[in-house]
């Protein structure tokens, strides 16, 4: 680029004379170097996003989803590390999944411990029997017709609200 060129000139001028005008000129060139940039790239990005928008608004899903890639860039799928007890970095995938069976072993492989005293300080609650018998067939059929009532009312409110 030209402000490059300009920008390599004022380094090469400043280092052999180190003056009060070289470093201005220095200076005026890399400030203009950085705005050139900042130009570019906002054109870059503005191009970019009006492709997005254009492949959005032409219904080209495909190409609206190439451009974001191409805006958010590669994207990078990492597995967490996974560590033996001692510290050392597991490689092999059998060694990771005995790992993970160990892990879930211990987890939930060992009776839970619970404060005895506490449990027998609970305070006692009626029990409903009645939940732990089976509906009667009559029950049965007025718990459908029920519920289709109850969907029959939701439908008329749905379409009441068009």
């Amino acid at each position: 680029m030209l402000s490059n060129l300009f920008l390599n000139k004022s380094v090469k001028r400043l280092q052999s004379q180190p003056t009060r005008c070289a470093l201005a000129q220095h200076r005026a060139a890399k400030a203009h170097a950085q705005k050139t940039v900042r130009e570019f790239v906002r054109a870059y990005w503005n191009s970019l996003s009006t492709r997005i928008e254009t492949a959005r608004d032409s219904g080209n899903i495909k190409e609206m989803f190439e451009a974001i890639k191409m805006a958010t860039g590669p994207s990078v799928q990492t597995a967490g590390v996974l560590k033996k007890k001692d510290g050392t970095v597991i490689e092999d995938q059998d060694q990771k999944l005995n790992r993970w069976i160990e892990h879930y072993s211990e987890l939930y492989g060992t009776e839970g411990t619970a404060d005895h005293a506490y449990i027998a300080n609970l305070p006692a609650t009626a029990t409903d029997h009645s939940l732990d018998e089976r509906p009667d067939s009559d029950e049965i059929v007025q718990i459908i017709q029920s519920l289709a009532q109850v969907k029959l009312q939701v439908k008329m409110r749905f379409l009441q609200s068009f």
